[in-house]
């Protein structure tokens, strides 16, 4: 009970800043963008922070997502059931944004990323051996291995991998990264895995995959929405991940990716600044799961 208090409490003084925000800076995408099943400008009134409470009291239960990465939900609701054509974030849901399950227009990310494939394919070779398990290998991951190292992550820049990859993080630094809703990571997947079916937890961002490796470019593939496409080494994919999506290895060598997540296009630059604050870095959470 003392526990649930205290985020609370800490959950309120969030709020205020959340409101202080909304009331600074109004748009379309802002007023129209929801957490969980509220409306962001309702959640955080104090009638959101009573249900907030309340559903600690009486309702609270593990999140398993989110214990992957040491954090515990204050509050949840299940996204509705929808077909994988449309998008269907669980957290972090804008229902005005003009999106659509593949970017393939170029775009100044996609070509930085490009550009600098030799760099950070060099790169993360010096590091490969510290590659493990990807925080929700367990959870979503039914056979197989999904493995990750992250460069941006849950608790914000990873200095000591940075600084071994300065190539690297001096590109992904040059880039609009949605830090609040995503990561950097190198992602990888063993021969033999299936990684499940699910939707990334936010349509605020824009995840772009560079191929890393891609040793057997027909073994490895992803579905996006209702379409599967293959990596290419050196080469980038753009998609909206609150899509539906999956990924199937069927090779016999380690496929590696660079993940980044950056703004969503359809955002405007007032938007981002306002989610760019730090009170949306662990909106919603608390530390000890």
């Amino acid at each position: 009970m003392l526990t649930t208090v205290r985020r609370t409490l800490e959950h309120v003084r969030k709020c205020r800043t959340v409101a202080r925000l909304l009331r600074e800076h109004d748009s379309p995408n802002l007023r129209n963008l929801y957490w969980y099943d509220l409306r962001l400008a309702d959640a955080v009134s104090w009638r959101g922070i009573a249900k907030v409470f309340w559903w600690g009291l009486t309702q609270g239960e593990k999140d398993e997502i989110a214990s992957n990465y040491g954090l515990v939900s204050l509050y949840r609701a299940d996204p509705p059931k929808l077909p994988p054509e449309f998008p269907n974030p669980p957290v972090w849901n804008c229902r005005s944004l003009d999106t659509c399950a593949w970017f393939d227009e170029p775009s100044e990310t996609r070509e930085a990323l490009e550009k600098n494939a030799d760099i950070i394919i060099a790169e993360f070779r010096e590091i490969a051996r510290e590659v493990g398990d990807h925080p929700d290998n367990d959870s979503l991951t039914p056979y197989g291995r999904w493995t990750g190292l992250y460069l941006f992550g849950a608790d914000g820049k990873n200095e000591v991998l940075c600084a071994r990859c300065p190539g690297t993080t001096q590109v992904v630094e040059s880039l609009p990264l949605s830090n609040n809703f995503g990561f950097v990571m190198f992602s990888g997947a063993a021969p033999g895995t299936h990684i499940a079916p699910h939707c990334g937890s936010s349509n605020l961002r824009l995840r772009i995959h560079l191929g890393v490796e891609v040793p057997e470019p027909d073994a490895a593939r992803i579905r996006v929405g209702t379409e599967w496409r293959h990596w290419a080494e050196g080469r980038t994919l753009a998609f909206d991940d609150s899509y539906e999506h999956e990924v199937v290895h069927e090779g016999r060598l380690d496929r590696m990716v660079l993940s980044v997540d950056v703004w969503h296009p359809s955002l405007s630059e007032g938007d981002i600044e306002v989610l760019s604050h730090e009170v949306f870095a662990s909106f919603g959470y608390a530390r000890g799961g």
